[in-house]
């Protein structure tokens, strides 16, 4: 109560500019020295900073910046600052979330492999073709787990000839629906009826997880007797993510690639009747309530890696906020809540953005006044509030993430789904005519065309028309109005850069999904029919058609049997195979059906991403402005001009002065 008392004092104190000016500069100063020491208790102390002079700048803006009476300078400049509130309120609960960031690594098995439990893998074929289907479900077959406690299961909507054929050939078992369907819930609630393992592994076809998943995640349900549910990033079962929360909280809402299940929780929890296209937040929320934990584990497949969910609507956080509301639910934890809130605040952040970006505008073309104050006092109030703001997030988010590409990237979202997002407040029904493309579609040529921007067109023409007439209003009007009018110009040229910036991107490239994005070059050796042996590169490793690249050209008739050896390390591993086609020094072959099994096990092995994979993963840095090795090689640089400046001494005593002064005589006689 008395921290309480005295936060409120601190926030409501009135004081003048020149007092202002000096308590914001000191609390600047005191804050950029805290930041250089690392610690929760530092980030604490730049979050206590940074809520005492955002609440104070909001205090401000309510009670002495808005206009008197029941005018439109009052209704915008009241939006305004609901949505300045609504911002403030957004960066809180992120805050407050990754204060506290959850720390969960694996747990490891016993060492007696006998009492480990079994394990039923399903493996979704929905909407998928064979041909896609059968190299990751050959990565599934590679699981590390004892071969006589684990079954593979290939689930599928409707019963296909093609995709049977490739279960038999991975030695798995093919499941298709009694009646034709593509609600994959239905699809698990009918195979747990076929099946008996002790835990259900669900993994979605169009991702891949390292062989060793199983063995670091399954020990969890060892140690928590209520574990229902662990997952990784990226699952149709659970609602789509957030961008910032999959290493700082309990993920119990968070996508993923894998997920694994304890089957009576699974069996409890499932319930085939109120199956619909909203399958993912029921059973995410039903495991919740019954009391079942969920928890997170930071491994998982290629979808981790393009920060792309499965197959979430945009419809789904309003329908987790207004339908399933998460406060209703009294099995949600604190850190949960917030999670929940989270999401429902960042899909509606577009309503705030767009009048940021439109409010400048009212004042240059109407003559609205949105803010009644001084530029100074104003600068006085939200510079601190901004720089506060800027260095507390980006002590959370730095090392993660650029959050100015981010907030240009979400810019152009901003405009793009203004119409969905307004239709989704208003009805949350209506978002199911308002679905993204599904898995088993390919993507356009390009995801937003020029036709789709046309709303952020139509704010960037607002902001440049904006910038215009204020600018010819300054040069015709007296100088005593200039300090009101150069901060809207000021922030509407501040949009004009971010919303050209997001117009650099409102084309992006086809993006190809139909087969797997992995491939490897391989040095391989072919035997000919006949009897001569050639070494080759692979060009499309793990495809079964592979393609040789062969150092001169070879005739080889089409259909003709060849031994075909692949090398790994200092092992080898030898496949049959039959000729397809042969075009100058390239070799078109064909896996033998009979060693597809032990083909896909190799690939899977060479291409399986271990638990370290992000570290070294190619452009994970590409949200970085500069390049890592310019900043290193700039830091390496003021390092050692530093040095030298402080310590000239080392430097200067390899020098032997007198035989710079031998050589000054001799130069001068």
């Amino acid at each position: 109560m008395a921290c309480l008392m005295l936060f409120g004092a601190i926030v409501s104190v009135d004081l003048s500019l020149n007092s202002q000016i000096v308590v914001s500069s000191i609390l600047v100063c005191v804050a950029l020295y805290v930041r250089r020491y690392a610690g929760l208790m530092m980030t604490l102390v730049l979050a206590i900073f940074s809520l005492v002079v955002t609440s104070r700048y909001l205090l401000w803006r309510f009670t002495q910046t808005l206009a008197d009476g029941l005018t439109i300078d009052f209704a915008l400049g009241f939006c305004l600052c609901a949505a300045e509130l609504y911002l403030a309120l957004f960066a809180a609960i992120r805050l407050i979330r990754a204060i506290w960031p959850i720390r969960r690594d694996a747990v490891p098995m016993p060492a007696d492999l006998a009492s480990w439990p079994t394990i039923d893998v399903f493996v979704l074929c929905h909407g998928q073709s064979a041909a896609a289907i059968e190299p990751h479900a050959g990565k599934a077959a590679a699981l590390e787990w004892p071969r006589k406690k684990i079954k593979l299961y290939l689930l599928d909507g409707d019963d296909r000839d093609d995709v049977k054929a490739v279960a038999d050939a991975i030695g798995a078992v093919y499941l298709a629906a009694p009646v034709e369907t593509q609600d994959r819930l239905s699809t698990i609630a009918f195979a747990l009826s076929k099946t008996s393992g002790e835990f259900i592994t669900v993994l979605d076809c169009a991702h891949d997880c390292g062989t060793g998943f199983l063995k670091s995640v399954v020990g969890w349900f060892a140690r928590d007797a209520r574990l229902g549910m662990l997952q990784t990033p990226y699952h149709f079962l659970v609602p789509p993510p957030t961008a910032t929360s999959l290493r700082l909280s309990n993920g119990s809402d968070r996508d993923a690639s894998c997920a694994l299940f304890r089957r009576s929780a699974l069996a409890e929890a499932i319930d085939t009747e109120t199956a619909n296209d909203r399958i993912n937040q029921p059973l995410a929320l039903k495991l919740r309530a019954l009391g079942y934990g969920i928890a997170y584990i930071g491994t998982g497949g290629d979808a981790a890696a393009d920060g792309r969910p499965g197959e979430p609507s945009l419809a789904t956080n309003t329908d987790i906020f207004r339908v399933d509301h998460p406060f209703s639910r009294m099995a949600l934890r604190a850190k949960q809540w917030l999670l929940e809130l989270e999401g429902m605040f960042n899909f509606y952040y577009v309503f705030p953005r767009l009048i940021f970006y439109t409010a400048p505008v009212a004042y240059l073309l109407t003559g609205v006044t949105l803010i009644r104050s001084s530029p100074d006092l104003l600068a006085a109030y939200a510079l601190p509030h901004f720089i506060h703001g800027h260095i507390v997030l980006s002590r959370i988010q730095g090392p993660h993430r650029f959050g100015l590409l981010a907030d240009i990237r979400e810019s152009l979202l901003a405009c793009y789904i203004l119409v969905p997002t307004t239709l989704n407040l208003i009805r949350t029904r209506l978002g199911k005519a308002l679905r993204l493309r599904s898995d088993s579609q390919d993507a356009k040529a390009e995801v937003f065309s020029w036709t789709d921007a046309i709303p952020f067109l139509a704010v960037f023409t607002l902001n440049l028309a904006g910038l215009g007439a204020g600018l010819v209003y300054l040069l015709t009007t007296e100088a005593s109005i200039y300090e009101a009018i150069l901060p809207y110009l000021l922030w509407c040229g501040v949009n004009l850069m971010l919303l050209t910036s997001s117009l650099a991107v409102a084309e992006e490239a086809r993006e190809i999904r139909r087969h797997t994005r992995l491939s490897s070059a391989m040095h391989a050796m072919v035997r000919l029919p006949y009897g001569r042996t050639m070494s080759c590169v692979t060009a499309n490793f793990p495809d079964v058609a592979l393609t040789l690249k062969l150092p001169k050209a070879v005739t080889v008739e089409a259909g003709a049997a060849i031994s075909l050896s692949l090398f790994q390390g200092h092992q080898e591993f030898i496949f049959l195979a039959q000729v397809v086609t042969q075009e100058n020094n390239t070799l078109h072959v064909k896996i033998d059906d009979q060693m597809q099994q032990q083909y896909n096990a190799l690939a899977a092995g060479v291409l399986s991403r271990g638990d370290d994979w992000p570290k070294w993963l190619a452009g994970r840095h590409a949200d970085q402005l500069v390049p890592a090795w310019i900043s290193k090689g700039l830091v390496s640089a003021l390092t050692a001009v530093l040095d030298f400046a402080t310590n000239p001494g080392q430097y200067m005593s390899s020098i032997r002065k007198d035989e710079w002064i031998r050589f000054w005589k001799k130069r001068n006689d």
